[in-house]
């Protein structure tokens, strides 16, 4: 299970989403959790307030890997990334990702935008249960 699956997953209102969440605990999908937490924590400022979005059409995989991805998003909330590096840095990343995954998953992460997508409440009322059974 990738993390743009649980995001696809949990944006679907026809599926379990409370299932979606467990499933995402129980294997273990690090990745997912990492990015759902720098997207919706404070602690995380990217200084970012344009991150292009891919063409819907382009069907070419991408490469770029969540630890890539990390890296750049670190490099930004500690401010080694500023201006136009950053800007340019965010659009090379772009350019290796998959266009499904960084509109929806990447994209929104640099936005702190991805919790105004997922049922928040659905999912902090299934860590809490999955945290205190």
């Amino acid at each position: 299970m990738l993390p743009i699956d649980i995001v696809l997953s949990l944006m679907d209102p026809n599926t379990n989403h409370s299932q979606i969440i467990k499933q995402a605990w129980n294997q273990d999908v690090e990745y997912f959790w990492i990015g759902l937490s720098m997207s919706s924590s404070p602690d995380y400022d990217f200084g970012l307030e344009k991150v292009p979005a891919l063409d819907e059409s382009d069907n070419e995989p991408g490469t770029l890997t969540f630890p890539a991805f990390l890296k750049l998003a670190t490099a930004l909330s500690r401010g080694e990334l500023v201006g136009a590096a950053a800007q340019e840095a965010v659009e090379e990343a772009a350019l290796l990702a998959d266009a499904r995954e960084w509109n929806l998953w990447y994209r929104r992460i640099l936005l702190k935008s991805l919790p105004k997508y997922l049922p928040m409440e659905t999912i902090q009322k299934e860590l809490i249960r999955l945290t205190t059974e």
